[in-house]
């Protein structure tokens, strides 16, 4: 088992060297190649001698190289094959020089036919050559991945795993250059149909062993990281540390079998080969929608797979979902009925009780039986839906908590709002007068009370402002006394003018005889004797009968020659010595 390792170590040392200087050859290697035939300086006419020479050169040294490595081992061998792949590199290059050329030919009309046939040779050799090394990585990659990692120690298996990914590595290039050859096939007009038939046959066997691994490794990296997660919970510190670091090293596997996989894909993208599902994988194994993994055909395959994947859960779970939906359903409509069913037998039997309760209590007590109902419905709804009540019931005490603290001005007027329904200072359809605002109360809730003015304004009110200043309700009582004072004037008939006025307000219908009105002289001013007329009526009268009732009194002093004496003043003027004696004026004053 040690010796398989070390000797798949040494090549992979080499490839892996090839791979960190592709196309280029150190110094001694490149004094080699010049001391054994290749020559580098030469005229502008002597270029098709010029590459065919270093073809011949780089081919004869790499079929030495070849032989080489049949007949070495170790360092030797991992010496001999560094240089046969960089040999490679360098005829693969000079083919490119050689194809641009016969095109620049063509396009001067030179002959082409020597060199045509000499490019054709060694471009079907090349073909054989990538495809044998192929099928050699890949059975050496094969070995590899077979070995059992459980017998072998952490440094050993450390070295697979760097054995392995280099090989990966190095199949990346040969596939590329297979795909690259074939396209000097193409540019050549040759028939590359055989050649291209087996790249795909290729490409297929490997990109679907690099899907088996990429799945392979999203399922043990999903359980490494469940099993972080439950050694979370219990506190188990020495096992996460250890499955920590098998995670990262799984991670790292999975991206250079990603990278791989992702170089696969785009070679199969130019030969026409589907790739959608392949690129869905790379989606979900990386979580990256880019220009290399994401394009039109892998966004309908995703679409597609996605509702395949509804399509096959609803058949599986729909019909359980719709009946829970149904029952839900019926238990919020059963639960609104009864809602409104209880709301309407709160409210009869109120109404039918002997009880004075302001229309916000009723309505408070109404909601509050309707909302009781749709609050235990809904309790039965989360219990369908397998949530469970106590700790539901106590997420909302801590909710209630903080949006109270962040409510606290909403609040205020709610307890505002229940100190009015307690104490009842005025209802729905009161005039009142409260925060410096007058009219009728037309809407009371919690929160606070609407209110329209006499021109009809609408204005809403917290109930904050309310309680918290006097509260003047107008029309609390079923009676109310109209207040008014009459002048009359210092030279008019006492007794006339209070009995036209005890006349006036008994004969009008809207006086109450009980209590009885009150007429009565109440002052000497200024410049009438005023009397006082203070008649009794029912609140919804007062401004019909303080209106008639000044009217009246107008008409009837009018009438009966009483006059109704405006303010007036004696102005008093004060002369000089020249003029000892005092003039006195009588002037009358607004």
């Amino acid at each position: 088992m040690n010796t398989i390792i070390k000797g798949h170590f040494i090549f992979v040392l080499l490839v892996l060297a090839a791979l960190l200087l592709p196309g280029s050859l150190p110094a001694e290697q490149n004094s080699r190649v010049d001391e054994a035939t290749v020559q580098q300086e030469s005229s502008s006419s002597d270029v098709v001698e010029d590459i065919l020479a270093r073809i011949n050169s780089v081919q004869k040294l790499v079929k030495a190289h070849r032989l080489e490595l049949k007949k070495t081992d170790g360092e030797a061998r991992a010496a001999a094959f560094l240089q046969m792949v960089t040999y490679e590199e360098e005829l693969r290059s000079a083919l490119d020089e050689m194809v641009e050329l016969i095109a620049e030919q063509e396009e001067n009309g030179q002959d082409t036919v020597e060199l045509l046939s000499r490019a054709k040779q060694i471009i079907t050799d090349q073909a054989k050559t990538i495809q044998q090394d192929i099928k050699s990585a890949n059975t050496s990659l094969k070995q590899l991945n077979g070995i059992d990692q459980t017998e072998l120690p952490g440094e050993e298996i450390e070295d697979l795993g760097q054995q392995i990914t280099v090989l990966n590595r190095y199949l990346d290039l040969l596939y590329t250059a297979d795909y690259e050859n074939i396209e000097r096939q193409h540019n050549l007009q040759m028939d590359f149909a055989a050649d291209l038939k087996m790249l795909q046959t290729l490409l297929n066997k490997r990109v679907k062993l690099l899907e088996g691994y990429v799945k392979l490794s999203m399922v043990r990296v999903t359980s490494i990281e469940n099993r972080i997660d439950r050694l979370s919970v219990t506190g188990a510190g020495s096992g996460i540390e250890s499955l920590q670091s098998d995670l990262f090293q799984l991670e790292v596997k999975q991206e250079i079998i990603v990278q791989s996989l992702v170089v696969m894909l785009d070679l199969m993208d130019k030969i026409e080969l589907d790739t959608s599902d392949y690129r869905i994988l790379l989606i979900q194994a990386t979580g990256n929608i880019g220009d290399h993994i994401f394009n039109t055909k892998v966004a309908i395959g995703l679409t597609k797979k996605v509702f395949d994947g509804l399509l096959e859960w609803f058949e599986e779970h729909g019909p359980a979902i719709l009946l829970k939906i149904i029952i839900i359903l019926s238990i919020l409509l059963v639960s609104k009925m009864f809602a409104a069913l209880a709301g309407r037998l709160v409210k009869n039997a109120i109404s039918k009780s002997n009880l004075s309760l302001s229309t916000l209590l009723q309505e408070f007590f109404v909601s509050m039986a309707s909302k009781a109902v749709m609050l235990i419905g809904l309790l039965i709804v989360l219990s369908q839906l397998g949530v469970e009540v106590g700790p539901a019931l106590a997420g909302l005490g801590v909710a209630g908590f903080i949006v109270g603290f962040a409510l606290q001005e909403t609040l205020a007027n709610f307890a505002s709002g229940l100190m009015i329904l307690v104490y009842r200072p005025f209802d729905v359809g009161d005039v009142v007068e409260v925060a410096g605002i007058s009219g009728k109360v037309r809407l009371m809730s919690l929160v606070s009370t609407t209110i329209v003015t006499f021109d009809n304004q609408r204005l809403v009110v917290p109930n904050t402002k309310i309680w918290g200043d006097v509260i003047r309700n107008v029309t609390a009582e079923k009676n109310r006394r109209v207040d008014l004072v009459f002048g009359i004037g210092y030279e008019d008939d006492i007794e006339h003018a209070e009995q036209i006025l005890q006349d006036i307000v008994a004969s009008h219908e809207l006086v109450l005889k009980q209590p009885e009105p009150t007429i009565k002289l109440n002052t000497l001013g200024e410049s009438s004797v005023d009397f006082v007329v203070r008649p009794w009526v029912r609140t919804d009268d007062y401004w019909d009968v303080y209106w008639d009732i000044t009217r009246a009194v107008k008409a009837r002093f009018d009438q009966e020659g009483i006059s109704i004496p405006y303010p007036q003043r004696d102005v008093h003027m004060h002369q000089t010595a020249a003029n000892p004696a005092p003039i006195e004026v009588p002037v009358s004053a607004d």
